[in-house]
């Protein structure tokens, strides 16, 4: 399903009024069922909902890894995903209320009480280093990336980097979606994301850090804003974090011994 849509427009531009074609994001509702039970609906962007789904279903705590997912049947003409989950995966679906992720909302649960279910408590275990200047770079990298931002002026980019380079990329209209599908795709991958960082355009509220810590993401960098509640969460889970990394500017408010 294609994620975006011409629409003609009326343009004001210098004093003049001009008709022509606008291309804006497509929004999508998207319903998880388990057999045919709803349990959460998610608004996203129309494409990679498969690493959609296992990101979102992993940053919940709901499957452990790819193996608690037994089937996936995807009807996207009626927006819904239809799984069968292992036993245990099920169980804690469905304890659940429905729930509805909006592009702006993130999960509707305690932060701190999410954080002491990750194993440990905490998951910023790792030794990972980075020099300033390559967080920069892959920060600037963005602008040549985001082809349907360019497009659209409407989703979030976000993307999986190590040393290396980039590993994934991804947009959508939702912030944390763009986190979801680089987790459940990475799951899917078997990526060690101890060795890996996040680059993002969004603000860091504090459910993202929670997704980062429950993969094992110990460094997340914003181009955009951090919230005090991800200041705190990453503090507690002994995550990097980073914000308005532009051009040669790049603010740490936690962790910052990794930053070299």
């Amino acid at each position: 399903m294609l994620a975006t849509k011409s629409y003609p427009i009326t343009r004001i531009d210098k004093g003049q009024r001009l008709e022509l074609e606008d291309i804006v994001t497509r929004e999508y509702s998207l319903e998880l069922c388990i057999g045919k039970k709803p349990f959460a609906r998610l608004l996203c962007s129309p494409d990679s909902l498969p690493v959609l789904i296992t990101g979102y279903l992993f940053g919940e705590g709901i499957i452990n890894g790819v193996e608690d997912i037994l089937s996936l049947e995807l009807d996207e003409q009626a927006g819904c995903a239809y799984l069968r989950l292992s036993a245990e995966a099920e169980k804690r679906a469905l304890t659940d209320s429905v729930k509805t992720l909006t592009t702006g909302l993130g999960p509707q649960k305690s932060l701190i009480y999410a954080l002491e279910r990750l194993p440990g408590g905490k998951s910023g275990a790792s030794n990972l280093t980075l020099k300033a200047d390559l967080i920069l770079s892959r920060a600037a990298d963005f602008q040549s990336r985001s082809e349907l931002f360019a497009a659209t002026g409407g989703v979030h980019s976000c993307s999986l980097c190590d040393q290396s380079g980039v590993i994934y990329f991804y947009e959508d209209i939702g912030r944390h979606n763009v986190f979801d599908k680089l987790i459940g795709r990475g799951l899917s991958d078997n990526i060690d994301f101890s060795k890996t960082f996040i680059v993002t355009s969004g603000r860091i509220p504090g459910y993202m850090v929670l997704k980062a810590a429950r993969a094992g993401i110990s460094v997340i960098v914003s181009r955009a804003a951090v919230t005090d509640a991800a200041i705190c969460l990453a503090k507690e889970a002994n995550i990097t974090l980073c914000g308005f990394a532009r051009g040669e500017r790049l603010n740490i408010y936690t962790g910052a011994e990794r930053i070299i």
